[in-house]
């Protein structure tokens, strides 16, 4: 009857050794896989963020371009309206004149048609006041009495380009802002996409968690910011 040999401990120990480099390569290959995904994952991200920072700073820039439109014009309006207040004043103060000096000389026909006539409301409404009251403001231009409109008008003008002016500027830094953090999300695309192409598991990892740290703290940043 033949005898059975029994298998050697060595050639089993050799066939486990031969698979040694299969199973490092398939952790290697899993390793990258898993880098490529972490890449697609800050790609994606980062691409839509940057996307919205760079919306929002044109949305800005056009809030910016009204706001000092709309200041300039009132700053129109607000001359037009001194630069009548002026004229207006001008004529009430030399028809006051002619009116005292009518009132001084007796001319009480004369001096009655430049009030009742030619006085302005603003300057007529004074006068009255003016006559009646016991203070001692020497003309009826210097009571409480005599408002003009067109002042008014002129200041609630001023105040309008001033706020304008103000929401302008502020809408230049907000947009400023965000073309910032687009360029910061720009620079995580950069490194999440260089990553996929080197070898170096080292730099691949250091490069992604750079990606993901300048990701993180633009987005985070960019969260506070107003959005129009």
């Amino acid at each position: 009857m033949p005898q059975l040999k029994r298998p050697t401990v060595g050639g089993g120990a050799a066939r486990r050794e031969g698979m040694g480099p299969m199973a490092g390569d398939e952790s290697g290959g899993a390793r990258a896989s898993r880098l490529e995904v972490l890449a697609a994952i800050i790609l994606g991200l980062a691409t839509v963020a940057s996307a919205w920072g760079a919306y929002q700073a044109t949305r800005w820039g056009g809030v910016q371009a009204t706001a000092y439109t709309e200041a300039g014009l009132a700053s129109t309006e607000a001359a037009k309206s001194f630069q009548l207040a002026d004229s207006k004043l001008n004529l009430d103060q030399t028809l006051f004149v002619e009116w005292a000096l009518a009132v001084d000389r007796g001319d009480d026909e004369v001096a009655l048609y430049i009030s009742d006539d030619l006085f302005s409301f603003e300057l007529g409404t004074a006068l009255d006041a003016w006559l009646v009251s016991d203070d001692d403001a020497p003309t009826p231009f210097d009571t409480e009495a005599y408002v003009l409109e067109e002042l008014a008008e002129g200041e609630a003008f001023e105040d309008e380009s001033i706020l304008q002016n103000r929401r302008g500027g502020d809408a230049n830094q907000t947009g400023d802002q965000y073309v910032l953090v687009t360029v910061i999300l720009t620079s995580a695309l950069f490194f999440a996409g260089i990553s996929t192409v080197l070898k170096s598991d080292q730099v691949r990892y250091a490069l992604l968690g750079g990606g993901a740290a300048l990701f993180v703290a633009a987005t985070g940043t960019m969260l506070t910011f107003p959005i129009t």
